[in-house]
């Protein structure tokens, strides 16, 4: 289990993250999140990228 102060940190970068989210730039450090939270994070990103990527690859490069 990770300790309470990496916790303490995840969770202030989360909320610092959803403030972001309202603009136009969002960054976020990986290396304040606790693990679950990182994998969470990363793989949604995951997820949707690929979809886009295929989605507008066909946009861009015509059916293959």
């Amino acid at each position: 289990m990770e300790s309470k102060k990496i916790y303490k940190d995840s969770y202030d970068e989360m909320v610092r993250i959803r403030k972001q989210l309202g603009g136009d730039n969002v960054s976020i450090n990986f290396k304040k999140l606790d693990t679950t939270t990182k994998g969470m994070i990363m793989d949604a990103l995951r997820k949707t990228i690929a979809t886009r990527i295929s989605s507008v690859q066909d946009i861009v490069l015509g059916p293959q």
